[in-house]
């Protein structure tokens, strides 16, 4: 599958559903940024984004990867076409009957990942990472800290557990206060912190939630032209 004609397609697709990246991002639980990625041709999503990109869409996986919509049934060698094309995005060195095992293979990794690392629901408390940065001192890591679990408590209720906390560096977080500058039509923000996380989705999953399965999430903490902190987004990206 040919990035850029993905990214054409999917740009034509989000603007027919009248969605913006934020829009879209936020339906399928990843950045804006990663949106604006894949429209530019610069990657491609992972398995599971497609599939999530093409219900949010209203097409079929099959149209997604062939980026094209069909209005005559697909034929059987189409369909095999395409799994194929699916098994190599995934990854070149998976098979089919990886594929078609991941989910209960995932899922089974993952306890016992969780019990050797001690990534359990009642034993493991929030880790805070500080790391390095000569712009941002810690009382305003700690108010983006304090932001994100804030922001935080609506997923907790939903049986999510918080478990790290990491400043994403200086640099990380200029480019993203760059890259959402140019999203934004008023006063440009003048800081931007970007906070990496580790949480833990609910324990029988749910909704948009793979059961107990570990996630990494950015969440961008902005300050705005009158000098307060607020979440600007949060997502995977």
């Amino acid at each position: 599958m040919n990035p850029e004609q993905f990214g054409r397609f999917l740009y034509l697709q989000r603007k027919a559903k009248g969605l913006t990246q934020n829009e879209l991002a936020e339906k399928i639980h990843v950045t804006p940024s990663a949106i604006s990625k894949w429209e530019r041709g610069l990657c491609l999503p992972e398995m599971t984004k497609l599939s999530d990109l093409a219900k949010a869409l209203d097409l079929s996986l099959v149209e997604l990867i062939d980026c094209k919509k069909k209005t005559e049934p697909y034929t059987a060698q189409q369909i095999d076409r395409t799994i194929d094309t699916a098994i190599t995005i995934s990854s070149s060195q998976r098979t089919k009957n990886l594929l078609f095992a991941l989910a209960g293979f995932r899922f089974v990794c993952l306890i016992l990942y969780a019990r050797i690392i001690g990534y359990n629901y009642n034993l493991r408390p929030l880790r805070i990472y500080y790391g390095y940065s000569e712009i941002h001192d810690k009382e305003e890591i700690e108010e983006a800290y304090r932001l994100v679990q804030t922001d935080f408590v609506s997923m907790q209720r939903n049986g999510c557990r918080l478990l790290e906390l990491d400043y994403a560096g200086d640099e990380i977080s200029q480019r993203d206060l760059q890259e959402y500058n140019s999203y934004h039509d008023g006063e440009p923000y003048t800081d931007c912190i970007t906070v990496k996380t580790k949480f833990l989705s609910p324990l029988k999953g749910g909704g948009a939630w793979s059961r107990h399965t570990l996630y990494g999430w950015s969440w961008i903490v902005i300050k705005d032209s009158s000098g307060v902190w607020r979440v600007l987004t949060r997502g995977y990206g």
